[in-house]
């Protein structure tokens, strides 16, 4: 269950962005600090292992291609022959 707070500060973080993708990752940056600072708080309690992923999180994000365009090139790329680009209107 989220608390309001952490709603808010999502939304928040959503409606700072101009296209649904950089609202995405603002979205899960935004998730994430709020789930951290439960953590750090003890208000919530996770496994060693979980917490060691939650941590790898900011690094992930930051390897995300900055623009919607650079990432469906680069799944265009690496993962092209998977899958027909306009079957998804792009």
């Amino acid at each position: 269950i989220l608390e309001p707070e952490t709603v808010i500060k999502i939304a928040r973080a959503i409606i700072q962005q101009k296209n649904g993708y950089l609202q995405t990752k603002a979205a899960v940056l935004a998730a994430y600090e709020s789930i951290m600072l439960a953590v750090e708080s003890q208000a919530l309690n996770m496994d060693k292992k979980e917490h060691k992923w939650l941590e790898s999180l900011p690094m992930l994000l930051e390897q995300i291609p900055e623009t919607e365009q650079a990432a469906i090139d680069h799944l265009v790329e690496t993962y092209g022959s998977l899958f027909r680009l306009d079957a998804y209107g792009l």
